[in-house]
């Protein structure tokens, strides 16, 4: 079983000059003993965000392979990506929100027993800053008799010298961390024994670990717990869970923090008493996306509800005033985002999308999007279903359509709302309005989003269907950054 170019080619979404970030490769062969080709090295050691790059693995095959089929996967800061197929032929797919693009390359079989390679294409927007450039890809083969062929698992983050050197935008000369404001609630009910009635410390500093320590009353004696904590962040949701009684950290996705619940000492008397999680977030991190939510809740071991508290955090108030943030500088404070458009219906869609205004929006500002079209008969009523994917997540919009609904984006970033249609409408031209609003915090280059409307009539035929995108305007890829997207 021969895999012929264990070798990754990175070819860069965007090219140019400024933006462009040096990123380390390290790999590991997550293969067992029953895989036939084992991973013996990787080149090159780093590669250029905005510049094509071939990563090559290189393996010794122990057996003759006559063809196989491959399973690719790509964690980004952005999402995850997914191609699968026949390993004779190549494919490509697109990262989310056209931040780059993943490409197997074809593999010729048959495949002798003996050295070997093979090829996967990645291609990362110079848009991305280096320090949210960090990836984890998994390539593995199965011989067509389905055996295990391969499995090599590459990872890419900031190399070391990025580090050193202002370039990355959340570590300015000026203020290498941001500092992030906290806030909680008690997210009990009237059964949970332990009241929350404070929290310190007030911030954090990312760049630094704190301990989070939340005090309470409980009305009993406690013999044992066990705990849930999950935290929501810009790059994912991470989640532990365990006995209350023993430590346990926990790593963010693509390594950019770490998340510990600190043991509890049992058992507890009635009375007063705290729980404390200590949290890690990356220097790395632009202050602007620093926004968490974490849950914290504990059972006891009889079943009853021990505590729950919820944590948040945003950037603190002075950070808003202070050109610290990358995305919101005194020279660019927002950033315009081009619209394009689809109709999506079919031929059994009623009202047909023609245009769409305006062609561009700015973040920081509140639009409207209007979308316009012709209906070939009157409609008495619908309900409508509205997604937009974003880079910090996706966010879902439902209800009746004779009515306006505003659906928050993750992690405080922005709003989504659906404006109310005024019904009957009649045969003819007809409008639908969107309004959106994406945090000026957002740097341009993360700004891109997938929105689609659709809406079905009260006699379940479909009434229309938009799909909307934005991306960076030409202008902003040209002046801000410096580089050409492809």
């Amino acid at each position: 079983m021969a895999v012929r170019g264990l070798g990754f080619v990175v070819g860069a979404a965007a090219v140019g000059v400024a933006g462009a970030a040096e990123l380390a490769l390290t790999w590991t062969d997550c293969g067992d003993s029953s895989t036939h080709a084992k991973i013996t090295g990787l080149t090159p050691s780093s590669i250029t965000t905005g510049h094509k790059a071939r990563i090559s693995g290189t393996g010794i095959v122990d057996t003759d392979v006559t063809g196989a089929n491959y399973d690719l996967e790509m964690k980004t800061m952005v999402g995850t990506v997914s191609c699968k197929g026949d390993a004779s032929q190549s494919k490509s797919c697109s990262l989310p929100l056209g931040l780059g693009m993943l490409t197997f390359d074809a593999m010729t079989f048959p495949i002798k027993k003996g050295s070997t390679s093979v090829n996967v294409d990645l291609s990362l927007s110079a848009l991305i800053p280096g320090g949210f450039a960090r990836t984890e890809t998994k390539v593995q083969a199965t011989g067509t008799d389905g055996s295990n062929l391969f499995c090599m698992d590459i990872k890419s983050k900031p190399a070391a010298e990025e580090f050193m050197l202002p370039v990355i935008p959340a570590v300015s000369e000026v203020e290498p961390r941001a500092r992030l404001a906290l806030t909680w609630t008690d997210c009990g009910d009237s059964s949970t024994h332990a009241k929350i009635t404070g929290l310190t410390p007030s911030s954090i500093t990312t760049g630094k670990k704190a301990r989070i320590s939340g005090t309470g009353i409980v009305d009993t004696d406690v013999t044992g717990a066990t705990y849930d904590l999950e935290m929501k962040t810009m790059v994912g949701t991470v989640s532990c869970k365990g006995d209350a009684s023993q430590s346990k950290s926990c790593s963010l996705p693509l390594g950019l923090g770490m998340l510990t619940f600190d043991a509890m000492t049992f058992p507890i008397k009635k009375g007063s008493t705290s729980v404390n999680v200590d949290l890690s977030l990356s220097a790395l991190i632009p202050g602007g996306f620093a926004r968490t939510e974490t849950k914290v809740q504990a059972t006891g071991t009889d079943g009853s509800n021990l505590f729950c508290m919820d944590i948040k955090s945003k950037p603190a108030a002075e950070e808003f005033m202070l050109p610290v943030i990358p995305a919101v500088s005194e020279v660019e404070p927002r950033a315009r985002l081009a619209l394009t458009w689809t109709d999506c219906g079919d031929s059994s869609t009623h009202a047909k999308i023609t245009g769409l205004t305006p062609s561009s929006i700015t973040t920081g500002k509140k639009a409207r999007i209007s979308g316009t079209g012709i209906v070939d008969t009157d409609v008495t009523g619908a309900t409508y279903d509205l997604e937009m994917k974003t880079m910090v997540g996706t966010v879902s919009c439902k209800g009746d359509a004779s009515q306006s609904k505003s659906c928050s984006l993750p992690l405080g970033l922005g709003m989504l709302t659906f404006d109310a249609m005024t019904f009957p409408i009649k045969k003819g031209s007809t409008s639908v309005n969107v309004d959106l609003s994406l945090s000026a915090l957002i740097p341009g280059g993360f700004a891109r989003t997938e929105t689609k409307v659709q809406a079905t009539g009260t006699d379940g035929s479909s009434l229309f269907c938009m799909d909307i995108k934005s991306k960076p305007a030409a202008d902003e890829t040209v002046d801000r950054s410096n580089v050409i997207v492809v």
